[in-house]
């Protein structure tokens, strides 16, 4: 199953960044949609508790990103919606993937954005993100399993 959340999280990913590529930005709907259907998931597959909680502190640290203008909020939505296609059990486990990631995220995220600016001259603003992010949901994946 959790093979399955990993190709459907890179899917909608992809999707995702595409279109924040092209239009600069995402709609919404398919971000609510993604996180629901992956909270509906995790009442099966895993803690559902530790999936809330993981969501609940990836909404801070979303929001935080988004007040510094580190990321759009767009952004923000789509790593809190991620949370529950996240290999983890458990609250302990959950904390402990929880904090890869966003070390993960970080690393990415920096080196995405200095190319980005050094190369093409965008502002923070204009840097589509969800590329970093599904890099960094892909190499968490691969790095749990």
């Amino acid at each position: 199953m959790s093979f399955f959340l990993f190709i459907i999280a890179i899917i909608v990913l992809i999707v995702l960044s595409y279109g924040d590529y092209l239009f600069k930005t995402i709609n919404n709907k398919p971000i609510f949609v993604f996180g629901a259907i992956g909270l509906i998931i995790s009442l099966f597959t895993h803690n559902f508790l530790a999936t809330v909680l993981g969501m609940a502190l990836m909404t801070i640290f979303g929001w935080v990103l988004w007040q510094k203008e580190a990321v759009g909020g767009a952004d923000a939505k789509i790593l809190i919606a991620l949370v529950p296609y996240l290999p983890f059990l458990g609250i302990p486990n959950m904390l402990a993937t929880l904090l890869l990631f966003i070390i993960i995220f970080g690393l990415i995220g920096l080196i995405y954005a200095m190319i980005w600016k050094k190369g093409l001259r965008l502002e923070v603003d204009e840097i589509p993100f969800v590329p970093a992010i599904m890099l960094s949901y892909a190499i968490l994946y691969f790095y749990r399993f």
